[in-house]
């Protein structure tokens, strides 16, 4: 192992992985363009890159930096990547898109190990390289929310989401391996969702794969709308069809939002920069608004029909438990 205290001051070592069977923190030497380049900050994205590992215990002596951390969550299929792509300019924010240590936090608290002080720390470490940092984790991620705005308490987030009906057709169009991740992703949420629908085991298991999706839909609304019940002050939400039809305007809100201090040429480079008119997963894909209605027109008369059937059902499900799905406090208010 190299020396801690060398690691834990140098902001290009990375904090990427969580052992907890061994009790070690590995970093990953990573440059600002890295950074900036990688989909998301996982192993499949980063590639082989230098790398070292540095005891738990020796964490407790890095004192974390006093730059600002917020959060940008989501609930998967929302343009949060391109949002988080778009914040990151380099010299003011850092846009931290889905760091892998926070999903190994995640998995150790679904596993009843929540480790409140080395999550401080992971998030202090991760706070090192710019004046305010925006971290957008994984979905899978959401059942440390709370932990993470406790520890953080001058934090403030972001609620990300889009329509049910995009939300099916972003499953529906990514095949086998949407429906494979849809009902994964049911697996984790209905345990602490616990949604009053009175479904049996037996049930759920006949339940098609898009009505699996759209109950996991109504499971994230319902854990978002606690989200700003519980801190109005700390959380505002954002539709992802409000971010494609006022670009700049949002983001605009956003940035207010979490105080990044840009002025108006900082907008404007950013929004001449093409982050908005590129496919957030596919650096280098033109995906602007036509590309995506093309694109839409093209594959929706496959699943139109059990989309809206779904709507459907899941708008009887909702009012059965008496949810209303719709999410308050907007970071951006979109004139009638």
């Amino acid at each position: 192992m190299a020396n801690p205290g060398a690691i834990l001051a140098d902001p290009s070592w990375f904090p990427h992985r969580y052992d907890e069977q061994r009790q070690v923190v590995q970093f990953i030497r990573l440059d600002r363009d890295a950074h900036r380049s990688a989909t998301f900050l996982t192993d499949e994205y980063l590639g082989e890159r230098e790398r070292t590992l540095v005891p738990v215990s020796a964490l407790h002596e890095f004192t974390a930096p006093p730059n600002p951390v917020h959060f940008l969550f989501h609930s998967a299929f929302c343009c949060s990547t391109l949002l988080a792509s778009a914040l990151d300019v380099p010299g003011h924010v850092f846009g931290l898109k889905e760091p892998q240590i926070i999903n190994d936090l995640a998995g150790a608290a679904l596993r009843g190990k929540r480790d409140p002080d080395l999550l401080h720390r992971v998030l202090g470490l991760l706070a090192r390289a710019e004046k305010t940092v925006v971290i957008k984790p994984s979905n899978e991620a959401n059942v440390l929310i709370a932990q993470m705005l406790a520890v953080r308490p001058n934090a403030r987030a972001l609620l990300m989401s889009s329509g049910l009906e995009d939300f099916l057709f972003s499953v529906a169009k990514k095949g086998m391996f949407g429906r494979i991740w849809v009902r994964r992703q049911h697996t984790l949420l209905a345990p602490r969702q616990r949604l009053p629908t009175g479904f049996s085991p037996a049930e759920v298991f006949q339940q098609t794969d898009l009505q699996i999706a759209g109950m996991v839909w109504l499971m994230h609304r319902a854990e978002f709308i606690d989200l700003v019940a519980g801190q109005p002050q700390r959380v505002r939400s954002l539709d992802a069809a409000d971010l494609l039809a006022h670009k700049r305007d949002v983001f605009e809100s956003v940035a207010r939002w979490f105080d990044l201090g840009f002025a108006d040429r900082d907008v404007d480079q950013v929004m001449a920069s093409g982050r908005f008119e590129t496919h957030a997963k596919e650096l280098g894909r033109t995906y602007d608004a036509t590309a995506r209605e093309r694109e839409r027109v093209r594959q929706e008369s496959a699943y139109a029909e059990e989309i809206a059937m779904v709507a459907n059902w899941i708008s009887a499900v909702a009012g059965h438990i008496g949810l209303q799905p719709a999410l308050s406090s907007p970071v951006h208010r979109v004139a009638a």
